[in-house]
């Protein structure tokens, strides 16, 4: 029998295959990095919008006041909203904020667990509380940044209850 024709691979080929691998890791993962960064900048943003959009639609459906509450910051921020104006988004559930009557629909909270590395910072002196108003739906004008490491979205609140997100860093059609 030969032995000459066994399959494997030498010890240089192997050293030299990983030696790619690395090279390609190295570029490969500040893509990813940004990538992951972008994407949690965005759903962030999303759900700041839907949110506002949410708050907004329970005003003019159900003909009452809604009051959208944010406590912005770098590392814990959070928002939410209700049918009672003063309710802080940082305080447990079943507080007055819930509602006086079983009817009352829950203050809804969202914070910063959900998106890590991601902050959200206002112009105006925390906290911040948005009126959406019953009649026409109009609301206390606003604007919110959010920013991760390699990206940014800015949530703009109109005095006529419109919301809309505009990336701050891409000149476009639309001015942010």
């Amino acid at each position: 029998m030969d032995d000459k024709g066994s399959a494997g691979f030498t010890l240089v080929e192997l050293l030299i295959t990983l030696a790619i691998v690395a090279i390609v890791a190295e570029f490969a993962l500040p893509a990813v990095s940004r990538f992951i960064d972008r994407a949690r900048v965005g759903a962030a943003a999303e759900a700041l919008l839907n949110e506002l959009r949410q708050a907004r639609h329970h005003a003019l459906t159900r003909h009452r006041t809604v009051y959208f509450s944010v406590i912005p910051g770098s590392g814990r921020w959070c928002y939410g909203w209700g049918e009672h104006a003063g309710c802080d988004c940082r305080f447990p559930e079943g507080d007055r904020c819930n509602g006086d009557t079983p009817n009352d629909p829950p203050f809804h909270r969202r914070s910063s667990d959900d998106y890590p590395s991601v902050a959200l910072r206002t112009a105006r002196h925390p906290p911040v509380e948005l009126r959406f108003r019953a009649l026409r739906g109009t609301a206390t004008a606003a604007s919110f940044d959010l920013q991760g490491r390699h990206a940014a979205r800015r949530v703009i609140v109109s005095p006529l209850g419109r919301v809309r997100s505009c990336d701050p860093e891409v000149d476009g059609d639309i001015p942010c």
